[in-house]
């Protein structure tokens, strides 16, 4: 495993991480700091039965999506999908855009918060709790 730091408590493991990550990446540079509670972007992420969103400057925001499944927010296979969306002016990454599984957002919701636990041990209790309430676990490669 090949972790690197990418950005604020974001990392990065360049061998299996996969292509087109980076919109994930770039939004998580927003959804886990420590100006705000934790759980508050989890909370409008997390769980994904319901229809989910959130977003805000600079230009980022992260949904679950409904697919041509009927009413259903999870695809044939009953896994949840997210839609990433970036700003690509502001990014300048070349796709603003990516789909992912709810378990590949989980992983790296979770590693973020690992990263954060790691820079500021006082909160390990509370992300404990968050990773219990949300089912936040690291996806088997």
């Amino acid at each position: 495993m090949t972790v690197r730091h990418w950005s604020g408590y974001v990392s990065i493991d360049c061998e299996c991480d996969g292509n087109n990550i980076e919109p994930l990446l770039w939004c998580l540079r927003f959804l886990i700091v420590d100006h705000l509670p934790l759980d508050y972007w989890l909370s409008r992420i997390f769980p994904a039965i319901e229809k989910r969103y959130a977003g805000g400057d600079p230009g980022w925001e992260i949904t679950n999506v409904q697919l041509d499944t009927g009413d259903a927010l999870c695809d044939s296979m009953g896994r949840a999908i997210y839609r990433v969306w970036i700003d690509e002016s502001i990014s300048y990454l070349e796709s603003g855009v990516g789909f992912y599984e709810e378990a590949i957002v989980k992983h790296h919701v979770r590693r973020t918060l690992e990263n954060f636990r790691a820079m500021h041990p006082a909160y390990s209790i509370e992300i404990d709790a968050l990773v219990l309430k949300y089912g936040i676990y690291y996806h088997a490669e």
